[in-house]
C-alpha cells in the first residue's frame, strides 16, 4: 500500500502578479515483495517550490504566460531494506515558459536538471538534463517532443541521449 500526503501553501509576490507554491509531502510504502525479494516498509518526503518570476501581462491575473521556475528536494528514504541501499538524496530544478512563441499562448517550453545520489557502484550518481516543447494543437490535443541527456544512467552505464515524443488527447 502506498500512501502520500501533501501540504501546500499558495502565495503571490508583487501584489499578486507572480504566483508561487511551496509544498511539503510525506509518503509511506508498506512492506512487500519486489522481484521475489521481501522488503520492509519505507517512508520519505519531499520539499517543492514553484515560482512565477515573470508574467507577460502583470495586470491580468488570468494571463498565465510567462516564466516560472521550480526546485525540488527528495531526501533519502528511510526504513527499507532495499531503497536506502540504492538511492540517496535527489535534487531537481528548472525553468518553464508558457506562451513564448507569438500567437501560441498555450504552448510550453521547459528545461530542467535532475541529480540523484546512488549506491550501486560506478559514479554513484545520475544527472539528467531535459529540454521539451509542448505544442497545444487544439484545446484537447497536444504534441510534445522531449530530449534528455543522461549522465551515467543508474550510476553504472554509459551516458545516453534519449528522444521522446508524447501525444496527449483529453476527453
Amino acid at each position: 500500500i502506498f500512501i502520500i500526503g501533501e501540504l501546500e501553501y499558495r502565495y503571490a509576490l508583487r501584489d499578486g502578479a507572480l504566483p508561487g507554491t511551496t509544498a511539503v509531502s510525506i509518503a509511506r510504502l508498506s512492506e512487500g515483495e519486489l522481484n521475489g525479494s521481501a522488503f520492509d516498509a519505507v517512508h520519505g518526503g519531499a520539499l517543492q517550490l514553484e515560482q512565477m518570476v515573470y508574467r507577460e501581462d502583470a495586470n491580468s491575473p488570468r494571463d498565465v504566460q510567462g516564466l516560472s521556475t521550480f526546485l525540488a528536494y527528495y531526501p533519502r528514504s528511510l526504513g527499507s531494506t532495499f531503497l536506502p541501499k540504492a538511492f540517496g538524496d535527489h535534487f531537481a530544478g528548472g525553468l518553464v515558459y508558457r506562451g513564448l512563441v507569438p500567437h501560441r499562448d498555450e504552448d510550453v517550453l521547459g528545461a530542467g536538471v535532475s541529480w540523484v545520489e546512488l549506491f550501486q557502484g560506478g559514479s554513484n550518481q545520475e544527472t539528467v538534463v531535459e529540454l521539451f516543447y509542448k505544442a497545444q494543437l487544439t484545446p484537447k490535443l497536444s504534441f510534445q517532443p522531449d530530449l534528455q541527456y543522461i549522465s551515467t544512467p543508474s550510476g553504472i552505464y554509459r551516458d545516453a541521449l534519449v528522444a521522446g515524443l508524447r501525444y496527449q488527447v483529453a476527453f
